[in-house]
């Protein structure tokens, strides 16, 4: 696995560098063979320190943790994007949604203020019973869905932790962990029929993945669980790597990030930037090691 992460990871460190996520000089492009070698041997040297200083099985279970969270992010993904609304609209309609939205927020404001508690759950109930009523996505059934997939993900993750670290509790009979297995299952299983319930995208794809939310959620659910089967030694390394990319992120991706220099008519200023000092180095460099270059 290993040795196979040499040939996509330094495409994906490239392609993060010139999107300014990570230092940018990983998306310098080598001249006379036309590749990120910065990134190729950055990759590369992580990858033989990993495997001096791991053995085996830390290896196997750090892929694996990586891997399973990759596979719950894409199924997150599925979801999240399959009951957005039309991406043609927001481009289309984008200050009327932000004045639109801005009025509504500060209408559920002002209107959460004045609202007793039981009020509020029949007001938000009533949303929520609107939401399904829509054939398309709307950004209140979006929302609605996002926070569904959030409290399903938590409980799943509660759910199965029971199930791995409590299993001795429910085999022994005890209320207590029967009353919470049945809980935690129920509301589960609430959130999915919630999500069930809103309307999906109608727009046209090459591909759509079948089956949804039912398969994703079954994906999540299944990653969970074996990502709760790993060790603790797993997560704690696991841990420390995503402080590591966490801080470069924070202390350097979100300030550098060309998302926050995008231009009014989508033009990707520091990407364009990027790319022209590439072209620039190659006119001003000669080609290292061509033979005309040796002859002169």
């Amino acid at each position: 696995s290993l040795m196979g992460s040499l040939f996509p990871m330094p495409r994906i460190i490239y392609a993060m560098a010139l999107d300014c996520l990570i230092f940018n000089v990983f998306a310098k492009i080598y001249k006379r063979t036309q590749m990120p070698v910065l990134a190729t041997m950055s990759a590369g040297v992580l990858t033989g320190v990993l495997a001096c200083i791991f053995t085996e099985e830390d290896l196997i279970q750090m892929m694996s943790i990586g891997t399973l969270l990759a596979y719950t992010l894409v199924s997150t993904s599925v979801l999240i994007l399959r009951y957005q609304p039309q991406t043609e609209y927001e481009l289309q309609y984008a200050d009327e949604y932000r004045s639109a939205h801005t009025e509504e927020v500060a209408q559920s404001k002002e209107e959460a203020k004045t609202l007793s508690g039981k009020a509020k759950v029949g007001h938000y109930a009533g949303r929520l019973k609107s939401t399904v009523k829509n054939d398309t996505p709307n950004w209140t059934s979006s929302l609605v869905v996002n926070w569904s997939i959030a409290g399903c993900t938590i409980f799943m993750l509660s759910f199965n932790a029971l199930l791995i670290y409590g299993g001795w509790a429910l085999v022994a009979g005890d209320a207590w962990a029967i009353i919470l297995i049945i809980v935690f299952g129920l509301i589960t299983v609430g959130f999915i029929v919630i999500i069930c319930i809103q309307p999906q995208s109608q727009k046209e794809l090459l591909f759509k993945a079948p089956c949804v939310p039912g398969l994703p959620m079954l994906a999540i659910y299944c990653n969970t669980f074996l990502i709760l089967k790993l060790t603790v030694f797993t997560w704690i390394r696991f841990g420390i790597w995503m402080v590591i990319g966490g801080s470069i992120y924070l202390t350097y991706g979100v300030s550098n990030s060309i998302q926050r220099d995008l231009s009014e008519d989508g033009t990707d200023e520091e990407r364009i930037k990027l790319t022209q000092y590439n072209d620039d180095k190659e006119k001003e460099a000669p080609t290292e090691g061509s033979d005309e270059d040796v002859k002169k």
